[in-house]
């Protein structure tokens, strides 16, 4: 009798031990998912510290390149480890989390804008640079690089429709350390890239760019 009341006490012990078992495993206090404001405004941040630091060691970084050192710098404090995990990785996370809700429309134009502007300081400190299979899980060993052509005419693209489809009545970034909120401005900075990356490959691209400068001086 004592031997059953022993294995009745160990059920019910487990079967409470259970009960709300999800709950009690999770924080009141954490964040499952971040806002695309709070991802984005410590992107701006993270961008801006890789640039000036950037701006520090460029003397050390010509001399390198003169004497055949490292072309893709993945040190700990370098510009393309900076760039690729602590900017474009963020950038991503925001395009995986809100790209298809359709309240968060603007929000993710302006990431795009963003990833566009990061990706054009990279070609053109580097050269070939991964941007199709670049911060994907799928190509964790491997990785395109694709040439500073192609580079440029996604970016040109991605830029073009992003600020085609930005809409200056719905949903803006609150807390916007870059614009305060205004998605006219942001229309206007994603075409002016566009022009400064169209007059800078004119010579490669040739009537893709002239093609662009074109058609953003028609609608300045």
């Amino acid at each position: 009798m004592k031997k059953y009341s022993f294995y009745i006490i160990l059920i019910v012990g487990l079967a409470s031990g259970t009960k709300n078992f999800q709950q009690v495993n999770t924080d009141p206090i954490s964040f499952p998912t971040a806002s695309p404001e709070a991802i984005m405004n410590n992107v701006f941040k993270r961008t801006n510290d890789a640039l000036a630091y950037k701006n520090q060691e460029i003397g050390h970084w010509i001399y390198l390149t003169r004497i055949g050192g490292g072309r893709y710098d993945v040190s700990d404090a370098g510009f393309w480890q900076n760039m690729y995990v602590n900017v474009l990785e963020n950038i991503q996370q925001v395009l995986n989390l809100y790209g298809k809700d359709t309240n968060f429309v603007n929000r993710v134009q302006i990431a795009r804008i963003w990833q566009s502007y990061v990706y054009s300081q990279l070609v053109s400190n580097y050269g070939p640079i991964p941007t199709t299979q670049a911060n994907n899980i799928n190509n964790l060993t491997t990785v395109l690089f694709e040439s500073e052509d192609s580079v440029y005419l996604r970016i040109l693209s991605t830029l073009k429709d992003a600020a085609a489809t930005i809409n200056l009545a719905k949903d803006k970034l609150g807390y916007d350390v870059i614009y305060g909120g205004d998605l006219l401005k942001w229309k206007k900075f994603a075409n002016t890239l566009r022009l400064r990356i169209a007059l800078r490959c004119m010579k490669n691209l040739g009537t893709a760019a002239t093609g662009v400068i074109s058609e953003i001086m028609a609608d300045e």
